[in-house]
């Protein structure tokens, strides 16, 4: 259950705008230490070592958006995917192995430290820039109390019909997409004094996206797997 509960958490053509990209992404990952960690005996290399000992750790991920949904796998030693249904407005985290028979279900309308402090997160356009593949791009920084994402994007690459994402407040995924109306070549996520991980698009692939992708097995509850409740999800059984 723990390897399920690491959830992390993406250029080949141009398209017209109003169009919306259908295909697959595939970033590569990376992690940066903090200097406190380091100063504490944990460096990158030790993290990573136990994180891939574990089987909490991917090197890649490949996202796949069709429509309003999309599809994360996590590459690593035990598959992990998540799976976001805009009909619902929740994502589906399963994974293959030990816990094969648990899906976290999280409601994307609820931004969870919102909930635990009163406070929402911000949402900017940076004023500077960042060279990406080449790719001269800008930039939408989420920010929370804890840490902050920064979206690194190409306005003229990978479009995204923002409507598509409106409900969608986790991640401070609908607001970004406000902004720039197409898909990350690069994300930052950084938790204030510990670490930042970092994902990189290394290719796109503009092809049909079987809808079969997006289908959620059925899901019985569990009251046993869900003793200490959390404001923005459920774990449920998969019906076998």
């Amino acid at each position: 259950m723990k390897k399920l509960l690491t959830v992390s958490f993406l250029f080949i053509t141009l398209l017209s705008y109003g169009q919306s990209f259908e295909g697959t992404i595939t970033y590569v990952v990376d992690v940066t230490v903090s200097k406190q960690m380091i100063d504490m005996g944990v460096t990158k290399e030790s993290l990573l070592t136990r994180m891939r000992a574990e089987g909490s750790w991917a090197d890649t991920i490949q996202s796949s958006y069709k429509g309003g949904n999309y599809y994360n796998l996590l590459l690593r030693k035990e598959k992990q995917w998540s799976i976001y249904r805009a009909d619902k407005n929740k994502m589906y985290t399963m994974q293959d192995g030990e816990d094969s028979d648990i899906c976290i279900v999280t409601d994307a309308s609820i931004d969870l430290e919102h909930t635990m402090t009163g406070k929402m997160r911000t949402v900017e356009l940076l004023d500077s820039t960042a060279t990406v593949n080449g790719i001269v791009c800008k930039i939408v920084r989420v920010k929370w109390n804890t840490g902050n994402t920064d979206y690194y994007y190409d306005p003229s690459q990978l479009p995204m019909d923002p409507s598509l994402y409106t409900p969608h407040v986790a991640e401070g995924w609908g607001d970004y997409l406000k902004l720039s109306k197409a898909l990350p070549l690069k994300i930052t996520k950084g938790v204030s004094g510990i670490m930042t991980v970092t994902l990189t698009m290394v290719s796109a692939e503009k092809k049909p996206i079987d809808d079969k992708l997006f289908l959620i097995p059925v899901l019985v509850k569990d009251k046993d797997l869900n003793i200490i409740k959390m404001k923005n999800s459920e774990m449920m059984r998969i019906k076998k």
